[in-house]
C-alpha cells in the first residue's frame, strides 16, 4: 500500500541563536525521557522569552517530536550526527532533502510512529495527514458569563486573531490565546472543538450529568456553559481539587463528587491512546503497545453504568476499532440493561446541520472530526 508522506517543513524558517538554544535544551530534555509537556513547562517560563517567542519554540519542539523517526532517518543518510541541535536544524527546514531519500523507508519511519501505531494507521490512512498537522488553538467560551462575540473582541483588542467556529461555544484563535485576558478571567478555556461537541451532545440530552472521568474538568465546564446541572468525579483526587478551583474561577456550578452518586446522564470520557489528538500531543504516536486500553475502558464503563439512570455516554479521542466499537460491543454483551441509540437518529435532534457535516456514523456510534478525531456512543438504560 502506498502511503502519502506527510512532508514536514522544508522552507527555511529563521530562528535566532537565543531561541534556538532554548529549543535545543527542550529537545534534549525530551530525548532523555521526560514528557514533552513537562519539559516545556520547565524550560519556557524561565527562558526570558516573550509569549510569542515561547510559542515559536514550542512549535519547533512539537515538530521534532511529531517527526522524530523520519528526521533521524534523514539526518543519518545526510551524514549528520544525531543531536538536539541537528533535530532543531531539520525542524527549521535547514536540511535539504527530497522524498526520494525516504521512498524505501518502512511505514513506521515514513509516518514517524511505533510499529504498533503504524499498523493502525495503515488501516486508517485517511487520518494520517490530520494527526500530523500543525495544531490549532481553540477556546470554549463561558456562555454563562459572556457572549462569544465579546470574547472575540477581547482577543482582537490584545492583537490576537479570532473567529467563530463550531459548536456555538468555540472560537479559533492564535496559540497565545491560551494566555489571553479572557482565559485568565474565566471567560473561556482552551478546548478542542470536537471535545466541545461531545460536551454539547451530553449536556443537551436532558437531566443532570455526571462527568465520570472528569480529570481537570474541561468537558465539565463546557457542559455547565450550556446550563446543564453538572457533577464531576475522578479517581484522581488532585484533579478534582483543581477542578473545584477552576469552577470557582469560571463561576460555574460544577459540583465535585468524591464518591459518585446516581445521575440521569453519565459521561465516560475514558483514558485512551489519544491517537485522535496526536496533532496536539504527538508523543502518543510512539506507544509500543495499545492492548491495555480497551480492557481499562470496558472496566471504567461498567463501573460508571451502575450510577446511570438513563443515558450512558462513552467517548474517547481515538479512532481504533478496539477502543471504540470494540469496547461498546463488549460492554453490551456483558451489561444486558443497556441498548445503543442509533446516532443517526439522535444527533440530528441535537446538532445543527453544519455540525453534522463533521460527524461520520460508524457502528454503534459516531466519529467527530471538527479538529481532534473523537468517538462517541450513546447508550440508554432499558
Amino acid at each position: 500500500m502506498l502511503i502519502k508522506l506527510i512532508t514536514p517543513l522544508q522552507s527555511p524558517s529563521c530562528m535566532d541563536r537565543r531561541l534556538r538554544r532554548v529549543a535545543e535544551r527542550a529537545v534534549d530534555g525530551w530525548l532523555k525521557g521526560d514528557q514533552m509537556a513537562r519539559v516545556l513547562r520547565r524550560t519556557l517560563p524561565s527562558s526570558g522569552l516573550t509569549l510569542e517567542e515561547r510559542e515559536r519554540v514550542a512549535g519547533v519542539v512539537h515538530r521534532v517530536v511529531r517527526h522524530r523517526r523520519l528526521y533521524e532517518y534523514i539526518l543519518e543518510r545526510k551524514g549528520f550526527s544525531l543531536s538536539p541541535a541537528s533535530l532543531v536544524k531539520i525542524a527549521l527546514g535547514e536540511v535539504e532533502w527530497d522524498e526520494g531519500l525516504v521512498e524505501d523507508a518502512p511505514p513506521p519511519i515514513r509516518l514517524s510512529c511505533s510499529e504498533a501505531v503504524s499498523e493502525i494507521l495503515l488501516r486508517h490512512v485517511d487520518y494520517v495527514e490530520r494527526i500530523n498537522r500543525e495544531p490549532e488553538t481553540f477556546l470554549a467560551v463561558n456562555l454563562r458569563r459572556c457572549g462569544r462575540r465579546e470574547v472575540k473582541s477581547m482577543l482582537e483588542r490584545e492583537g490576537m486573531a479570532a473567529e467563530e467556529f463550531m459548536p456555538e461555544t468555540a472560537l479559533r484563535t492564535v496559540s497565545r490565546g491560551r494566555y489571553s485576558k479572557a482565559a485568565k478571567e474565566g471567560l473561556a478555556h482552551v478546548q478542542d472543538p470536537s471535545s466541545q461537541l461531545v460536551a454539547k451532545i451530553t449536556a443537551l440530552l436532558g437531566g443532570d450529568v455526571l462527568d465520570y472521568c472528569a480529570g481537570n474538568g474541561g468537558k465539565s465546564l463546557t457542559m455547565a456553559y450550556y446550563g446543564a446541572p453538572v457533577f464531576a468525579y475522578d479517581k484522581n483526587r488532585g484533579k478534582l481539587r483543581n477542578l473545584e478551583r477552576r469552577a470557582e474561577i469560571y463561576r460555574v456550578p460544577v459540583r465535585v463528587e468524591w464518591w459518585p452518586r446516581e445521575h440521569d446522564v453519565v459521561l465516560v470520557d475514558a483514558p485512551c491512546s489519544g491517537l485522535g489528538a496526536a496533532a496536539r500531543n504527538p508523543e502518543v504516536k510512539y506507544y509500543r503497545d495499545l492492548k491495555g486500553f480497551p480492557v481499562k475502558q470496558k472496566r471504567i464503563l461498567s463501573e460508571a453504568s451502575r450510577g446511570c439512570r438513563r443515558y450512558l455516554i462513552y467517548s474517547v479521542c481515538t479512532f481504533t476499532e478496539e477502543e471504540t466499537e470494540g469496547v461498546v460491543e463488549d460492554f453490551l454483551r456483558g451489561e444486558r440493561g443497556f441498548e445503543p441509540l442509533p446516532p443517526e437518529e439522535v444527533l440530528p435532534g441535537i446538532l445543527f446541520s453544519e455540525e453534522l457535516k463533521y460527524v461520520r456514523y460508524r457502528g454503534r456510534g459516531a466519529i467527530i472530526e471538527l479538529s481532534d478525531i473523537m468517538y462517541i456512543a450513546i447508550l440508554e438504560r432499558k
